[in-house]
């Protein structure tokens, strides 16, 4: 039966028993509950949601309307519909009346349990671990494990009165318990809670190993990530080798269910061993992950593409730790390249890990003499913090500036100096344009643009233009310094010596003068003052001292009102 014609004739049976429970609805007020949480079924597998959603409260409804009149029969059932109803409330992300519907659950089998004993903590159970889920989706990590508590509680209770029956779930709801407490900051509670579960799966497993060796290599991979965020690197290395060691033996015999579970672990092994300084391990460990990671993609790329991205990129990292920089860069690129077709499909989600991947791919290029290399990727970098920029101003506003002036320096090394006068203008006009909306993030990334460009400018011999662009840094650096002068004094003074040497390249020693004395100045007003500043400074008005004496001599006597060589003494001392 195709599912439009299912949903059809569900439709129809509720039709039909609601004609007759409005009739007798003693006899027939019951089967409709029955059947609505049937039809609600059939709709959400349809997915029509909001219509399911619908017959599910109308489920409740009649259950809460049942319950008063035989509480002994109804509660139950008022407790699964709930159950029901919290699971299709979180499937359109409504996620506050999932907790409402889970909570209500939970709380009516509590009350069951408190009088009928046993029979009903199997269900106080099920609806805490709903609730527990419904809750995380929200990140209430505290009521998440209260009520991971409460469920292991009862499976203690439930385990030491049925013994086998009940471990499994117990061990289980231990294992989400280490994951709560985890994220709410409490390491080593997560640590005992899952070395609890490993131990009961252990057990298991020893008796029936094809029931509880996945639930156990689970356990293990989650114990060593909750081992390595506590610093205990040994521990944890030999937790992650033991679940590889199992999803080994189980990806041997169903390649399908076990591979992305083997490749999980093996990746997580890499970070540990990595942590631990065995490189050549994190290695060997990082390509195995990149292999099984390749296959998986190559059949579902949706599914594993991310994985494979994030493998490539730590295994790159680790071959750059261990000095196989054109391994590295190699690697690198494969991640980069798929970050590149991720992003483009869900930017959202990896556009941040492209432009991270594209800084490391920079920099390694570079470290690796590769330097062409990182150009590419440096240029690809800015491109990307552009947009980044755009979508998140308030986080990523100044890294479009900051990886254009990085790439100046590539440029630079390259001798590409048309390219690096280009990106360097750029800088100025956007850094203008910002700053004047928003001053007080970009006069500081103008000022540095600025200087920049000033210095590029004096290399060519363009002396004018450069002293433009200087004095403009200068202006802009004054301002900073006048308001928070702690803050900004350094680099105030450092534009001052920037356009102290241009001026004294350009033959104008006294013009230079009043600059430097004020670098120096600036400096020595600092609590924590740069002397190597102070003595740049003093070394270039000696320097134009010694090309024009009397002029530079009367300069310093009216700006300083002090002989020449006393002043630049006093301040090049020790």
């Amino acid at each position: 039966m195709r599912e439009d014609e299912e949903v059809a004739e569900w439709r129809r049976i509720v039709e039909s028993t609601e004609e007759r429970a409005e009739d007798d609805p003693d006899r027939y007020l019951p089967d409709l509950v029955g059947k609505l949480r049937v039809y609600a079924d059939v709709l959400r597998r349809a997915g029509r949601r909001e219509e399911a959603i619908a017959a599910g409260e109308r489920a409740v409804k009649i259950c809460e309307r049942l319950v008063p009149e035989e509480p002994g029969s109804y509660p139950s059932t008022l407790a699964v519909s709930l159950d029901d109803l919290a699971v299709m409330v979180a499937s359109v992300r409504r996620p506050e009346e999932a907790v409402a519907a889970a909570r209500r659950a939970a709380e009516i089998r509590e009350r069951l349990a408190a009088a009928d004993g046993d029979a009903f903590l199997i269900d106080v159970a099920a609806s805490l671990h709903d609730l527990a889920l419904d809750l995380a989706s929200m990140r209430r990590w505290e009521e998440v494990r209260a009520a991971r508590w409460r469920a292991v509680e009862i499976g203690d209770r439930l385990a030491a009165a049925y013994r086998v029956v009940h471990l499994s779930d117990l061990a289980a709801t231990l294992r989400d318990l280490a994951i709560d407490l985890d994220n709410v900051g409490r390491g080593e509670e997560a640590v005992a809670a899952g070395r609890r579960a490993v131990e009961i799966y252990e057990r298991l497993a020893a008796a029936d190993p094809d029931a509880y060796l996945p639930g156990l290599a689970r356990s293990l991979h989650n114990l060593a990530i909750d081992l390595a965020e506590a610093e205990r690197l040994d521990e944890a290395v030999a937790a992650g080798r033991r679940a590889v060691e199992i999803y080994e033996r189980l990806a041997a015999a169903d390649p399908d269910a076990y591979l992305p579970g083997l490749a999980r672990s093996l990746h997580n092994l890499a970070i540990d061993l990595a942590e631990a300084e065995r490189l050549d391990e994190a290695v060997a460990a990082g390509r195995r992950a990149v292999e099984i990671y390749e296959r998986l993609a190559a059949a579902d790329p949706d599914a594993y593409l991310p994985g494979l991205a994030r493998s490539l990129h730590n295994l790159a990292i680790d071959l750059a730790e261990a000095e196989r920089l054109d391994e590295a860069v190699a690697v690198r690129k494969r991640a980069v390249e798929i970050y590149e077709r991720l992003a483009e499909a869900d930017p959202d989600a990896f556009l941040e890990e492209l432009h991270a991947s594209l800084g490391i791919l920079m920099d390694l290029s570079e470290t690796a003499g590769r330097p062409e290399e990182g150009l590419v990727a440096g240029r690809r970098l800015v491109e990307v913090s552009d947009w980044l920029a755009k979508l998140n101003p308030d986080r990523y506003s100044c890294e479009p500036l900051e990886f254009r002036l990085y790439l100046v320096a590539l440029l630079e090394h390259l001798g590409r100096r048309e390219e690096l006068m280009a990106t360097l203008q750029q800088d100025v006009e956007t850094c203008e344009r910002l700053a004047e909306d928003n001053p007080d993030v970009y006069l500081h990334p103008l000022g540095y643009a600025l200087d920049e460009l000033a210095m590029a400018l004096g290399r060519e011999g363009r002396r004018e233009e450069a002293m433009v662009a200087a004095r403009r840094a200068v202006e802009v650096y004054r301002r900073l310094a006048e308001d928070v002068e702690d803050v900004y004094g350094s680099t105030y003074a450092r534009s001052l010596i920037v356009l102290g040497r241009l001026q004294i390249e350009d033959a104008r020693f006294v013009e230079a003068v009043p600059c430097l004395v004020e670098a120096v100045s600036v400096t020595e007003r600092l609590a924590e003052g740069d002397q190597r500043l102070i003595g740049e400074a003093a070394e270039l008005l000696r320097l134009a001292y010694e090309r024009d004496p009397d002029g530079v001599r009367s300069e310093i006597q009216r700006v300083t009102g002090q002989d020449v060589v006393e002043w630049l003494d006093s301040k090049t001392a020790g």
